[in-house]
């Protein structure tokens, strides 16, 4: 999933990235998966971060549908 895609296609990158996730949980939760390695763009999540490298409590201020997504991914996740 691209940016400039998620901004065109919003639901498409929900379907993608939202609802891909909750199927990858249940999908392992039936085999007994017990972690999942998330990459997640910071950039995406936090916008134009004045910290460099950008901490994880840093406020959340997605620009995009993508990082709307992805952060609420890690909300999932969480």
């Amino acid at each position: 999933m691209e940016v400039r895609r998620s901004v065109s296609d919003p639901k498409f990158d929900a379907q993608v990235n939202i609802l891909g996730l909750l199927n990858l949980m249940e999908t392992g939760k039936n085999y007994g998966l017990k972690k999942i390695i998330f990459a997640s763009s910071g950039g995406a999540i936090y916008g134009d971060a004045d910290i460099l490298p950008t901490p994880e409590n840093y406020p959340v201020r997605p620009a995009s549908p993508y990082g709307i997504s992805k952060f609420t991914c890690e909300l999932y996740l969480d």
